[in-house]
């Protein structure tokens, strides 16, 4: 206890008790100079918090070797096993007679090992402690995708609540359709799954020859480009008759070859592009030889021969038809006459369609 003395210490004058910091005046507030000296009594008491606080879960590490908590002692805590201590791990009794702040003991749960194709998210993975009341966000699997249930586990007394997130295997499905393109599927065409483009007859695989499943779709390119035959082949003495309207000769492509005059084709007229990116076999054009135009030439003579024989005949036959008619038409002769006449007449005419029947 010190005093304030605001004037003096004589007699009539007052002085006021004060007490250090952590202790509270108990008696008189002023005291006076009496004739037979100061008036009044006044004491300085320690000030105290009372009961120690009750923290559940909580262990005193340290504490004062007295029943009284006063001002300025400290208690220290700590918490059970699978318990976390949040705030101040001291707490001091304070001149008002309250204690500082208490810490809470809350239950800690291990870091959670999601089960199936699920995982932590990244900030759940950076947290090192996860106190009673915490919770972590879930994540499915690269590759997988959300079935149901809610992505967040709680930490409850200890223990994690029940994982509700299952995750499935992502489905590409069959790639985007592609011109003179089928896909071969060797298992599925889930994530991690391997398919094979096969191209349509007459076409070559350009890219890939396998495309898997990623998280984000079909993995590697591919297409199907047309076979080719390159420039058309020359044939010595040849004239091409038909060819396709267009600079690039593909499979299936159909050229037509004739020979020249005094040349015969040898082959077949018509040349392919394969599959293989050759031609068909090629027809040649080869020269005649002199008897085989000799042989030619007199076919022809005989043929027109021929053709102006039978002409004549017709003419004969005609005309014998025509003298049958009128005379038949002008005479008064027999029957029996009429019969003998029309007979010679008959076997003239016929007699004269075969001399020109045989004629070279």
């Amino acid at each position: 206890m010190n005093y304030h003395i605001p004037t003096d210490t004589l007699f009539g004058a007052y002085i006021r008790p004060v007490c250090d910091r952590g202790y509270y005046l108990q008696g008189s507030s002023y005291r006076q100079c009496h004739a037979n000296g100061w008036g009044g009594r006044s004491q300085c008491l320690l000030v105290t918090c009372g009961k120690l606080p009750e923290i559940p879960h909580s262990v005193i590490v340290s504490e004062p070797a007295k029943e009284i908590i006063g001002f300025g002692d400290v208690i220290e805590y700590s918490c059970e096993d699978k318990y976390t201590l949040v705030g101040n791990r001291s707490v001091v009794c304070q001149e008002n007679g309250n204690y500082s702040s208490l810490p809470q003991c809350q239950g800690e749960c291990p870091r959670p090992v999601p089960e199936g194709n699920v995982l932590l998210t990244e900030s759940a993975m950076l947290k090192n402690n996860f106190p009673d009341g915490s919770e972590v966000t879930l994540k499915c699997a690269t590759g997988y995708v959300v079935v149901q249930g809610s992505n967040t586990i709680q930490c409850v007394s200890g223990e994690w609540s029940k994982q509700e997130l299952t995750c499935k295997k992502k489905d590409c499905g069959l790639p985007r359709s592609t011109p003179n393109m089928n896909y071969h599927i060797l298992t599925d065409t889930l994530f991690g799954a391997y398919i094979r483009p096969v191209c349509d007859r007459g076409y070559y695989l350009q890219g890939s020859s396998y495309r898997q499943c990623h998280a984000n779709g079909w993995g590697g390119r591919s297409q199907c480009l047309l076979v080719t035959c390159g420039k058309l082949p020359e044939i010595p003495h040849s004239v091409i008759v038909s060819e396709p309207a267009k600079e690039i000769i593909g499979f299936g492509d159909v050229i037509e070859y004739s020979c020249e005059d005094k040349y015969t084709l040898v082959g077949n007229r018509s040349v392919v592009c394969q599959e293989n990116g050759n031609y068909s076999s090629l027809p040649q054009c080869q020269e005649r030889q002199g008897h085989e135009r000799y042989f030619s030439t007199y076919s022809v003579v005989i043929g027109l021969t021929a053709i102006l024989a039978a002409a004549i005949a017709i003419v004969i036959l005609i005309w014998c038809l025509v003298q049958r008619y009128q005379k038949r038409k002008g005479s008064y002769d027999t029957g029996e006459e009429m019969r003998k006449k029309e007979a010679l007449m008959q076997e003239n005419c016929y007699s004269n369609i075969r001399v020109q029947s045989k004629a070279p």
